[in-house]
């Protein structure tokens, strides 16, 4: 999934608005940068003899984006042909 997803459009909120403006949550400005938390679970069905039970794990992924896009920027659709 993290392949295929357009990190631009879902996090890019282009350049800073003048003026008081709601946040644009759950993107950030241009020049901002925001700490982010994934969870990622595994779990594996497969029985190991008749007293095996699924087995499953989970990671916490902590990292930082920031959004170095310059102000004047045009934004490519996604995904960038080759």
């Amino acid at each position: 999934m993290l392949a295929a997803w357009d990190i631009v459009a879902a996090l890019d909120a282009g350049p800073m608005a003048a003026g008081p403006v709601p946040d644009p949550y759950p993107k950030i400005y241009r020049g901002q940068r925001c700490a982010y938390v994934i969870q990622l679970t595994a779990i594996d069905t497969t029985h190991v003899g008749d007293a095996g039970g699924p087995h499953h794990d989970e990671d916490m992924f902590p990292f930082c984006i920031v959004n170095d896009l310059p102000e004047d920027v045009t934004v490519l659709p996604f995904p960038v042909p080759a």
